[in-house]
C-alpha cells in the first residue's frame, strides 16, 4: 500500500460495492452516506506507522415528517460493519459537515500502513 488515499480508495470502493454511498470530499458529501477522511497516525513501527481510522456514517437530521434517522444510521454502521471487516468501534456523535449538523457515527479502527 503506497498511500492513505490509496487505502482511502479502497476503503469507498468496498463501502460502494456494499451499496453504500460513500467517498473521501467532504463537500460532495450527501447523507445518508459515508465519508472517508485521512486517518490519523502513529509513528511507532520501522517503516510505516498506524493509521487510525475514524469513519463518518451520516444521517440526514430529523425534520418535518423525516423520523428514520436511527434506522439509517443503523443502516449504515451494518452495511459498513459487512463491507469492512477492520470496524472495532462505532461511537454516537453529532458532526459538523459544510455548516450544518449531522447525527452520526464515527466507525474507528487502527491498521498498520507501510
Amino acid at each position: 500500500m503506497s498511500s492513505t488515499l490509496d487505502r482511502a480508495n479502497e476503503l469507498v470502493a468496498a463501502l460502494l460495492a456494499a451499496g453504500v454511498r460513500a467517498g473521501t470530499d467532504p463537500a460532495a458529501a450527501n447523507p445518508p452516506c459515508i465519508l472517508v477522511p485521512p486517518p490519523g497516525r502513529t509513528y511507532d513501527t520501522g517503516c510505516g506507522f498506524t493509521a487510525r481510522w475514524e469513519l463518518i456514517a451520516l444521517a440526514p437530521a430529523p425534520t418535518g415528517a423525516n423520523r428514520s434517522t436511527w434506522g439509517t444510521l443503523d443502516d449504515l454502521v451494518d452495511k459498513a460493519a459487512q463491507a469492512l471487516d477492520d470496524i472495532a468501534t462505532a461511537q454516537l456523535v453529532t458532526y459538523s459537515l459544510n455548516g450544518l449538523d449531522y447525527p452520526a457515527f464515527l466507525l474507528g479502527w487502527t491498521e498498520a500502513i507501510g
